[in-house]
């Protein structure tokens, strides 16, 4: 997923800043780079709600259970350290709700050859950065997530802002792909599991391009959600019933 940095911060930026829909969007530009010798694959990338010069991120797999901050201009804030947490694949970051707090969540989602029996969301209360050169351990509640279908590959999250939802984004090569959501209530107070329900199908327009998602965001007004690939972005309206996401609106480039 770390290819896709440059486009994380072009729709992540805007919609932080408003709590409405995004407008449509510019060109992506180089904003500033991440200064750090201990990231070598950006993947997961959200902003932090409680600090406007924070963003947080991750390796892709291969790293351990380590979240990195940075300011906006890209200097580094410190790096936190998910204590009894294994880093498999871990893909995605996204941030919302939990109970009366706000959290990260962290998707271990990855899974290329579709063989994993569960995959692994965790989330936390976001702290304070610890500061360039310092390392804050904490701890996480887990949630293991099984698919219906079977073991499936995924590399998009994203939590709804309002309800606590999540929503998992399957990555394939078949134009058709699913989206699912794992309820918020599926947390347990330490650890839990939830068989993920299948939100609808998804068919991306275009060609190669709008293949195999890699990233997905919700804008922080809960009326969009936003899918990328290696090659395109994409926006899809939030439908609801009762406060609750029920399906998907038709795809359209952002």
């Amino acid at each position: 997923m770390g290819a896709l940095c440059a486009f994380c911060v072009a729709f992540l930026s805007i919609p932080a800043a408003a709590e409405s829909a995004c407008e449509d969007f510019g060109e992506a530009a180089l904003h500033s780079e991440l200064q750090s010798a201990e990231l070598t694959e950006s993947s997961g990338l959200t902003f932090s709600r409680r600090d406007p010069d924070l963003l947080w991120t991750h390796n892709d797999s291969g790293d351990g259970a380590f979240l990195y901050g940075f300011s906006v201009d890209g200097s580094s804030r410190g790096k936190l350290h998910l204590r009894g947490v294994e880093a498999t694949d871990w893909e995605d970051l996204s941030y919302g709700p939990c109970g009366d707090d706000l959290c990260l969540y962290i998707g271990d989602i990855g899974d290329n050859r579709s063989q994993r029996n569960n995959v692994t969301l965790w989330r936390f209360p976001e702290p304070q950065a610890p500061g360039a050169g310092e390392k804050l351990s904490v701890g996480a509640q887990r949630l293991d997530v099984v698919y219906p279908e079977g073991p499936r590959d995924a590399e998009g999250l994203a939590v709804d802002p309002l309800s606590g939802d999540i929503l998992l984004v399957q990555k394939t090569v078949d134009r058709l792909f699913s989206v699912y959501r794992i309820p918020s209530t599926m947390w347990g107070e330490t650890q839990g599991w939830a068989m993920a329900e299948i939100l609808t199908g998804v068919a991306l327009p275009g060609g190669t391009e709008a293949l195999m998602v890699t990233q997905a965001d919700i804008d922080p007004s809960g009326s969009e959600l936003f899918l990328g690939t290696y090659g395109a972005g994409f926006r899809l309206d939030l439908i609801r019933q009762d406060g609750l996401i029920t399906d998907l609106g038709s795809p359209r480039k952002a």
